[in-house]
Formats: C-alpha cells, sequence, structure tokens
C-alpha cells in the first residue's frame, strides 16, 4: 500500500524541487554529472548490501524522470523516492 502524504499542494509539474533518491548498488560518484549534478553518497545497509544515495536539486518532474530513466537504464534498483521541503519531507 502507498502512503499518501498530507499535504501535496507544493508540488508542480514544473517546479523545482530538492530530492532524495535510493537505489541498490554503488553507484560511481563520477555519474554525477549524468544523473542531473545530483550528489552521489553511499552506505551499507544491515544486510550488508551498499545502498547508494542521490541527492540535490531537479528543476522540474521531466528532469526527475530523467534521472529515474537513467538508473532504470542501468540496472539500479529504485528503493525510494523522497521530495523534501522546509517543513517536513514527502515520500512518493
Amino acid at each position: 500500500m502507498m502512503h499518501m502524504p498530507d499535504d501535496i499542494s507544493f508540488l508542480k509539474y514544473s517546479s523545482p524541487a530538492h530530492i532524495q533518491i535510493e537505489v541498490k548498488g554503488e553507484l560511481d560518484k563520477k555519474l554525477s554529472d549524468y544523473l542531473g549534478g545530483l550528489k552521489i553518497d553511499w552506505r551499507t545497509d544491515r544486510n550488508k548490501i551498499k545502498i547508494s544515495r542521490l541527492e540535490g536539486e531537479i528543476t522540474d518532474q521531466t528532469s526527475l524522470m530523467g534521472v529515474l530513466n537513467a538508473l532504470y537504464d542501468m540496472r539500479f534498483p529504485i528503493i525510494n523516492v523522497v521530495v523534501k521541503r522546509e517543513t517536513g519531507t514527502i515520500k512518493i
């Protein structure tokens, strides 16, 4: 079941947003420019599996789809996508 946030009024199709994406696997930090300039960091989960986190500003929903499609094309399973804002975090 998908979690629906209480307030999504700030989301706009053509507005910039601060996002965070997590994928299974270790993304090379050199891919940052290719992935919209998002910062890439890693962590290891409790099962010793590498998780890559991409974080930063996107210009609009089209940019977000470009990043997600690139990750899909590179066969990185997407774990989580979060849109951050000043008053809280919205999980999508």
